[in-house]
C-alpha cells in the first residue's frame, strides 16, 4: 500500500510540467534580479505594470516549458541521443534558444506596446533609450535563453531518468522471464525421473499380484496427480508435500518392502514453510538409487528439521558398481532454490551418512 508521500511523489511526475511553470517563473525574476540587483526597482513601476509584466512572465514560462517538452520529445524520435549525442547536444541547445529568442520578442512585443504604446524594435534601435535601459532589453534576453537551456537540462535529466528506470523495468522483467523459463524447464525434468523407476515394479507386479498391481497403479495415479497439481508452483508448503510422501512411502514400500524405511520427524510449527515442490521425492529417489537397500542392510531415510533447516539424511551404503548419474536430481533441486530464493541446499556427506540441508523458505 502506497503511502501519502508516495501518492504526492507520483501525482507531481505525472503532472510535473505544470509544477515546473512557477519554478521557471520564479527562477526567471530571481535571475534578472541578480544580474543586476539595482536596476529597475519595483517602487519604479506602477501596480499595473507590474501585473501586466507578471502575467507576460507566467505566460512566457508556460510557452517555455511546454516547447522544451515537445522539442525533447520530437528530437527523441528524429535525432535519439544513442545515435549522434553530439549533434543531439547542438540541435537541442540551437531550438531551446530559438524557441527561447521568438517568445522573447513576441513578449518583449506585447510588453513595450502596452506599456510604452510603442514597436519593440524601434524601442530597442531608438536613440533616446539610456543605455541603462537599453541594458535592461539585453538582460531579460539573457535571462530569458539561460532560463529557457536550464528548463531544457531539466527535462533532459527527467527524460534520461525515466529511460533509465525503464529500461532496468525490462532487464528485470526479461530476467524474471528467462528465470521463469528455467524453472519451467527443471521441472519437466522430474516427469522422467519419477515415471521410469516405477514402470518396473509395475511390469514385475502384474505377472506377480494383479490386485497388487492395481492398487499401485491407483496410488501412482495419486501421487502423479498431485506433482501435476503442483508442478507449476515455485514453492508449496512442507506440510503439503509432507502429506504427498507419506503417499509416496506406500510406493516405496511396494516397491522395496522393509528394504527401505522412512522416518520423519517434523514439528508441526514448521509445515506452513515452503519448499519447492516434489524436492523431498526427488532426495528419497536419489538416496535409493545410489544405497545398497536389501534386508541385511536397510536403507533408512530420515526427514527431520532443525534451525530452520529441513535435513534429509540417510546411512551412507554406496552400491559397489554405482549406476549411472546424470546428476539430475540434486542438480535441479540445487538450480529450483538458487531460482526462487537465491539459496542452495548443502550436502554434507561423512564416512556413514549423506545429508542434504534444505533451507526452509516463508
Amino acid at each position: 500500500m502506497t503511502t501519502r508521500k508516495e501518492q504526492w511523489a507520483e501525482y507531481i511526475n505525472r503532472h510535473y510540467k505544470y509544477f515546473l511553470v512557477p519554478v521557471v517563473f520564479g527562477a526567471h525574476k530571481l535571475f534578472f534580479f541578480l544580474t543586476d540587483p539595482y536596476s529597475e526597482p519595483l517602487r519604479t513601476r506602477t501596480l499595473a505594470e507590474n501585473i501586466v509584466q507578471n502575467i507576460g512572465l507566467i505566460f512566457f514560462s508556460f510557452i517555455i516549458v511546454h516547447g522544451s517538452i515537445n522539442i525533447t520529445n520530437r528530437l527523441n524520435v528524429k535525432l535519439p541521443w544513442a545515435s549522434t549525442p553530439a549533434l543531439r547536444v547542438i540541435v537541442q541547445i540551437l531550438a531551446q534558444l530559438m524557441l527561447a529568442t521568438i517568445w522573447i520578442f513576441i513578449f518583449q512585443f506585447i510588453i513595450v506596446i502596452v506599456l510604452f504604446d510603442s514597436n519593440i524594435f524601434k524601442v530597442i534601435l531608438s536613440t533616446e533609450l539610456t543605455s541603462a535601459e537599453r541594458f535592461v532589453i539585453w538582460r531579460f534576453f539573457f535571462t530569458s535563453s539561460v532560463i529557457s537551456l536550464f528548463v531544457s537540462l531539466i527535462i533532459t535529466g527527467r527524460n534520461f531518468r525515466m529511460q533509465t528506470a525503464e529500461m532496468k523495468i525490462q532487464a528485470a522483467q526479461l530476467k524474471q522471464t528467462a528465470m521463469q523459463a528455467e524453472l519451467q524447464a527443471l521441472k519437466l525434468q522430474i516427469d522422467p525421473h519419477f515415471v521410469f523407476n516405477n514402470f518396473s515394479t509395475i511390469s514385475a507386479l502384474i505377472e506377480e499380484d494383479k490386485a497388487l498391481a492395481q492398487t499401485f497403479v491407483e496410488n501412482l495415479s495419486r501421487v502423479y496427480r498431485y506433482m501435476i497439481q503442483n508442478i507449476h508452483c515455485d514453492t508449496i508448503t512442507l506440510q503439503k508435500e509432507v502429506k504427498f510422501i507419506e503417499s509416496y512411502i506406500y510406493l516405496i514400500s511396494i516397491r522395496h518392502s522393509n528394504n527401505v524405511k522412512i522416518n520423519i520427524n517434523i514439528s508441526e510449527n514448521l509445515m506452513q514453510k515452503r519448499i519447492p515442490p516434489i524436492t523431498l521425492q526427488l532426495l528419497i529417489e536419489n538416496a535409493i538409487k545410489h544405497n545398497v537397500a536389501s534386508e541385511a542392510k536397510p536403507l533408512t531415510i530420515t526427514l527431520f528439521a532443525a534451525n530452520n533447516t529441513l535435513l534429509v539424511s540417510n546411512n551412507l551404503q554406496r552400491i559397489v558398481i554405482p549406476p549411472y548419474s546424470s546428476r539430475i536430481g540434486l542438480e535441479n533441486i540445487k538450480s529450483r532454490y538458487r531460482i526462487v530464493s537465491g539459496k542452495e541446499p548443502l550436502i554434507v556427506e561423512t564416512t556413514d551418512s549423506f545429508i542434504v540441508e534444505l533451507p526452509l523458505l516463508d
